[in-house]
């Protein structure tokens, strides 16, 4: 492509240009910029140096928006850890298992920062080509920055000093062997590494406040078995007869408005728009909320041994028990929860009774 990168209306009025090119001669296009690649471990003091205020670090240096912004964003990173708002965590992709320190963007005042500080983007901190959704940008320095950090200080601490020689088939020995140093991998054995994905997402889940952090809530559906389950089934159905409980995010603002955790996976970005509702992190979102639900239903733990969940299947007498004691103590803990239509009704709560214990 012709034609070459114009001056932001900044830098032009700094370099005493009065105006641009005729309007009618400009266009969109991509284009090539050499760039420096800044460490995590470097972040805050490059960044700080370039938006030193009186100019004594680096001279009469033109910065654009985005580095101010950046520059921002690392100082959120840095304000979360002085309020120790961060947390380890374990990351699974395509059989490696790897453990960093995230921030915890989970109380209402974070996440309405972080929301505030997404809208203020510049267009040109999002130009990168691939690159242009600002959570997800977002996410990617936060916990860069604060993975970086913690592990600045646990090195510095020699803080590897406490597992040393110690057997990693432990798993608490084999997640702290990717946190304390510099080293990410967990080594973890194979058939233990569902169980420990299992264990942080549930932690994880009853970590939040859910009801003052978000828009969106975990709704489970409970639906009767398939009409061909049935066809040679005489009676009340037996225990091998399958409910499915399947999972979705309701918005709490307009209820109609429901995600399938099926769709949910199906995301490549960590923010959506649903309807015009905005939709943050929704796996992240779900797997948090089926961890807290757990705690609730114990059923819901076989789902969280996989990565993508989006349903389980109950027994006859499981889905009875969902029905009569798990469902009023998950709808008071804010989950949502939807039922067949007859078991909403005395008649048919009564026949149930009747037909299954």
């Amino acid at each position: 492509m012709g034609g070459r990168v114009l001056p932001s209306d900044h830098l032009s009025h700094i370099l005493g240009r009065e105006s641009h090119e005729p309007t009618d001669t400009l266009e969109l296009g991509r284009c090539t910029v050499e760039a420096l690649a800044v460490s995590y471990s470097q972040y805050n003091r490059v960044f700080g140096v370039l938006c030193d205020p009186d100019g004594s670090g680096v001279g009469a240096l033109v910065h654009d928006e985005s580095i101010v912004f950046f520059a921002g964003l690392g100082a959120l990173a840095q304000h979360l850890l002085a309020q120790q708002r961060f947390v380890p965590m374990l990351y699974q992709d395509e059989g490696r298992l790897t453990a960093g320190w995230m921030p915890w963007l989970g109380d209402a005042a974070t996440a309405d920062r972080v929301r505030a500080l997404a809208a203020l983007m510049p267009a040109s901190a999002r130009s990168a080509a691939g690159e242009h959704d600002p959570w997800s940008n977002m996410q990617t320095v936060l916990r860069g920055v604060t993975d970086a950090e913690c592990r600045r200080v646990l090195i510095a601490e020699e803080m590897t000093d406490t597992i040393e020689g110690r057997d990693t088939s432990d798993v608490q020995v084999a997640w702290l062997s990717g946190l304390l140093g510099a080293e990410v991998d967990v080594p973890a054995v194979e058939r233990v590494r569902t169980e420990m994905v299992r264990r942080v997402r549930r932690w994880i889940g009853s970590l939040e406040d859910r009801g003052q952090s978000t828009s969106w809530r975990l709704l489970l559906r409970l639906n009767e078995p398939l009409e061909e389950d049935l066809k040679d089934v005489e009676g009340p159905p037996p225990d091998s007869v399958h409910w499915s409980l399947s999972f979705h995010l309701q918005n709490l603002d307009d209820e109609s408005v429901v995600v399938d955790a099926v769709d949910i996976w199906a995301f490549t970005r960590d923010s959506v728009s649903i309807r015009g509702l905005m939709l943050e992190s929704p796996q992240e979102l779900l797997l948090g909320e089926l961890g807290r639900a757990s705690r609730f239903c114990p059923e819901l733990e076989r789902a969280l041994e996989e990565s993508e969940p989006i349903e389980v299947l109950l027994g006859t007498g499981e889905a009875y028990r969902f029905l009569r004691e798990i469902k009023p103590v998950l709808l008071e803990s804010g989950f949502g929860v939807e039922t067949p239509v007859w078991w909403d009704t005395p008649s048919g709560r009564l026949g149930a009774r009747l037909k299954i214990t």
